[in-house]
């Protein structure tokens, strides 16, 4: 039996995964779609392209006619409105599931932005459906699902604003009100996609109808804007690197006092959030599987371009040079890992609906486009000037997919999602360590052996309680100053565990290198010198300047250390410690104690000192206080 012709656009392995999962129909439709992809819609895309005028104002408001025709093929062919799963939306949708249409859209992502457009699978359309299918009344549906479903109109979702932080959508600053039996909208929306096709006939906005709401995540609402309602301002098409995506483009729009019906809210107030998530799901499983579909078409460019005998360079052709057989290798791995993931996610929103998803369709969205990228920029690279001119479609392509990694919530969003996801994860893991870890020492008793040879690293250590953080109030004055120090001087991190032996380490005196006197009172005073060595060091600290006054010349020709100062620090740094910590650093290789360190030791101090006992107490009393 001769193979799926889907082996040629994925991979026999990657078929050989999901093949049981496809439903007869599911087969049949995706052999009938790449036969519709070679025969009908490959042969159109450059033509497409010529078809759309170079006039600034024409062409926003043509209709391409190839792309007409190949709807209306389509739609006879059966291949309409393929995203719409039928076990999710059972009036409306089609018999394929999630991951059926997951592979189907990486082949129609091979056409380019026409190939989802004639079989009506394109973006935003797809996802505004999809919302209407699952959230809006029998009178929306009837008004916008079905000339959408029918291929008659277009559609645009305003959810990101100006001069706001749009990928925190509790940002969004759009006004959306009741006044009577009437919603009135106010805001400035860009980069809304669609909304230049002289085919868009309503918008899907989203704004802040309760701003005062408690929850944040309830403060939004979805309201139908029809797109010749008075106030709806298209202020200009936005480019991505220079292009403009025309005629659907991606626009500026202000919502200017436009009034709707009330009927036009969609699911009830306060449900915006609960909307986007059910319609970005899906979508971010499908603009994934068009992102693979693009980076292999990329890969098969590149291979074409380098297996091309009129290509040489150094004598060789470009297949024979290793860096190209590396970034083939590459490619084709990176392809086959992000399309098993993408299949993964679309596995489980079959199961589960998006929401069940979530942490599979947030992976899949920071990973594949980044991906896509990389594979399209060595296909670039190949072609040399010719890959970034408008005479390929890799430039265009690779500008598309940049948008990717902010649009439908940027990588750092995933990122940050799915990172604290897993860390969830941690309790569990640490209790199923902790029962291994009685097992095995079980075990270890059972036979009579000792486990004192096993590393360290291998055994499992609790989770640390949160560590009690001194008060700052309760700390000797030398170490406050210490502490304060730490902050702008420490070359490594400090965390509450470690924080009272780096204050420690900072300010108590050292022997030799990196010897720290931490232990005792008696066992500091072992290091220091006698009394009249503190004597001394007592005077030059009177005489030395504070920090405050460093910065005169008068000061520093008073004060002359010359070679005295350390070779390690300068100048600066050592009168930052004297300051901060007490202390005279005017003595090579050696820290004095300051005047706090001392008061701290004064008791233990009168009991070591080895001279006159009348006389030195006196003089410690003085030079203490």
């Amino acid at each position: 039996m001769a193979p799926h012709p889907i082996v040629e656009y994925t991979s026999e392995a990657s078929w050989a995964m999901i093949e049981d999962k496809f439903s007869p129909y599911a087969k049949e439709t995706l052999a009938k779609l790449i036969k519709f992809l070679e025969d009908e819609i490959l042969p159109a895309v450059k033509v497409a392209h010529a078809q759309i005028p170079d006039d600034p104002v024409k062409r926003w408001q043509t209709v391409i006619p190839i792309v007409a025709e190949l709807k209306e093929k389509a739609k006879k062919l059966g291949l309409w409105n393929l995203f719409l799963s039928k076990a999710h939306y059972p009036e409306f949708g089609v018999p394929l599931t999630n991951l059926e249409y997951a592979v189907m859209a990486e082949v129609l992502a091979h056409g380019g932005t026409i190939g989802p457009e004639v079989v009506n699978c394109s973006a935003p359309d797809t996802g505004n459906m999809e919302v209407l299918a699952r959230y809006g009344s029998p009178a929306q549906q009837k008004k916008w699902l079905i000339p959408l479903l029918n291929g008659e109109i277009r559609s645009a979702f305003a959810m990101t604003e100006k001069n706001v932080a749009s990928s925190d959508a509790t940002n969004i600053r759009t006004s959306i009100r009741q006044e009577g039996n009437e919603i009135v909208i106010n805001g400035h929306k860009w980069w809304i996609s669609g909304a230049g096709d002289p085919r868009c006939a309503v918008h899907l906005v989203m704004g802040k109808s309760d701003p005062n709401n408690q929850s944040t995540h309830q403060q939004q609402s979805v309201v139908l804007v029809p797109a010749n309602a008075p106030g709806v301002k298209v202020i200009r098409p936005m480019r991505v690197f220079g292009y403009d995506d025309a005629p659907e483009g991606h626009c500026e729009i202000i919502y200017d006092n436009v009034r709707v019906p009330l009927d036009n809210l969609v699911l009830g107030w306060g449900r915006g959030f609960e909307i986007i998530q059910g319609r970005l799901g899906p979508g971010r499983i499908h603009h994934c599987m068009r992102s693979i579909g693009a980076a292999q078409a990329a890969l098969n460019l590149l291979l074409q371009r380098v297996t091309d005998p009129s290509r040489k360079t150094f004598g060789k052709y470009l297949y024979q040079h290793g860096t190209v057989v590396a970034d083939i290798a590459k490619s084709r791995a990176e392809i086959e890992s992000a399309r098993l993931l993408v299949l993964s996610a679309a596995v489980q929103i079959d199961k589960h609906k998006a929401k069940g998803a979530l942490k599979e369709i947030g992976i899949a969205k920071f990973v594949v486009p980044s991906m896509a990228l990389t594979v399209i920029d060595r296909a670039i690279q190949s072609f040399g000037a010719e890959g970034v001119s408008q005479d390929t479609e890799l430039a265009a392509r690779w500008a598309g997919l940049r948008t990717l990694r902010i649009a439908d919530g940027p990588d750092a969003v995933h990122i940050q999602q799915v990172g604290q996801r897993e860390l969830r994860r941690a309790p569990a893991l640490v209790e199923k360590a902790r029962e291994i870890q009685k097992k095995e020492k079980a075990l270890f008793q059972k036979h009579g052996l000792v486990k004192a040879h096993l590393s360290v690293s291998t055994q499992v250590q609790p989770i640390p309680a949160a560590p009690k953080v001194q008060s700052h109030a309760s700390l000797p004055p030398a170490k406050v100053r210490a502490l304060i120090s730490l902050y702008h001087q420490a070359d490594s991190w400090i965390t509450p565990e470690t924080l009272l032996d780096r204050i420690d380490e900072a300010f108590l005196p050292k022997i030799g290198s990196n010897v720290l006197i931490d232990e005792t009172p008696e066992m500091r005073l072992q290091s220091m010198t006698s009394l009249p060595d503190l004597r001394n060091a007592l005077r030059k600290m009177k005489t030395a300047p504070k920090m405050a006054q460093w910065d005169t010349e008068i000061t520093k020709r008073d004060y002359e250390p010359g070679e005295q100062w350390s070779d390690v620090r300068s100048k600066r740094e050592m009168k930052v410690i004297e300051a901060l910590y007490g202390v005279d650093t005017t003595v090579r290789g050696k820290i004095l104690p300051g005047l706090d360190a001392l008061e701290e030791v004064k008791g233990s101090l009168k009991d070591y000192v080895r001279e006159d006992k009348h006389d030195d107490d006196d003089d410690l009393d003085g030079f203490v206080r």
